[in-house]
């Protein structure tokens, strides 16, 4: 999925990794489905159907062509997560204390509305 704002994500303990794609690939996550639209902020948002831990390029063919930044958050790590970039966020299964470590997530003001 992808937020409508800028946020910045701190890990104060445990471990995430987040997967994230440009804007300008967008298309190429698959997002333009209609049944992939989950309720988010009061609309619904395109999701991207793809697994990101088994991707299947026969049925995502696009998702061969988009670029992506894989980041492994750690402890004091902090990410800011543009807005419109798509990310998936998952939790190591060596770290599965993770899954419930605490997080600190600053949300900014849409740059649209700037």
């Amino acid at each position: 999925h992808f937020d409508p704002y800028d946020h910045l994500h701190c890990q104060l303990a445990g471990t995430k990794r987040w997967v994230l794609v440009p804007p300008a690939h967008m298309a190429d996550t698959h997002v333009d489905d209609e049944q992939h639209r989950a309720p988010r902020f009061g609309v619904r948002l395109p999701t991207s159907p793809v697994d990101v831990a088994a991707v299947d390029l026969a049925r995502f063919p696009r998702l061969a062509d988009a670029p992506y930044a894989r980041v492994e958050l750690r402890a004091g790590d902090c990410l800011l997560v543009p807005f419109l970039w798509m990310h998936h966020v998952s939790t190591p299964p060596a770290h599965p204390e993770s899954r419930r470590a605490p997080t600190r997530r600053r949300c900014c003001r849409n740059p649209a509305s700037r």
